[in-house]
């Protein structure tokens, strides 16, 4: 926990849509669309680590250790 509010970003709720989509394609389109879930995986997983891992290198906002 960084002591900042529980609130996620709008840029998470496109990051879970694009890892479901890719999930979804993986699932019904079969191998030749294999690199679509890949991208929406990848996309969705570079938005979260973008928002998420400036917030995870910093010092938590309420001053309590951890």
């Amino acid at each position: 926990h960084t002591g900042r509010a529980l609130q996620p970003p709008q840029t998470m709720a496109w990051a879970f849509g694009l890892l479901n989509l890719g999930a979804l394609i993986r699932v019904l389109a079969g191998s030749s669309w294999l690199w679509l879930a890949a991208l929406c995986w990848a996309v969705a997983f570079a938005l979260f680590a973008w928002y998420y891992a400036p917030l995870l290198c910093r010092a938590r906002v309420d001053g309590h250790p951890g």
